[in-house]
């Protein structure tokens, strides 16, 4: 039996620019997104968030307002995935790059779309936020 995976993706605003990170590994290498990934059994949405941040990143942050959803279908790869995306604020620690992540990036709200290999989950939310 095949299952579906959920993902929290939080989307980091400071002075302005909200934070990208660019993803090492396939299928999603060199992409640019949110910091976030899979829901753990028995965690909480905001759990995750929280967690994820921490792990990819280093930084501690509190979920703010939920962004919009999505998701991913990939038979080629047998990948479903539900991508839930809410803004978060920045409460302490520093960036520290974890393996899965390449590089992060501080791109202006007018920028983002424009962001070379956005993850496409990324740019459908975002164009539909309100």
């Amino acid at each position: 039996m095949k299952y579906v995976h959920v993902a929290v993706k939080v989307i980091l605003e400071k002075n302005g620019k909200f934070l990208l990170i660019q993803r090492a590994y396939p299928p999603d290498a060199n992409t640019w997104d949110a910091p976030g990934g899979q829901q753990e059994f028995g965690e909480t949405l905001e759990e995750c968030g929280i967690r994820e941040v921490k792990e990819e990143i280093g930084l501690d942050i509190k979920l703010k307002d939920f962004v919009g959803f999505t998701e991913i279908f990939d038979p080629k790869i047998e990948r479903h995935t539900i991508l839930i995306y809410y803004f978060g604020k920045i409460s302490g620690g520093d960036i520290i790059l974890e393996h899965e992540v390449k590089d992060v990036k501080w791109v202006s709200k007018q920028n983002i779309l424009k962001t070379k290999n956005l993850r496409p989950a990324l740019r459908e939310v975002w164009k539909k936020r309100k």
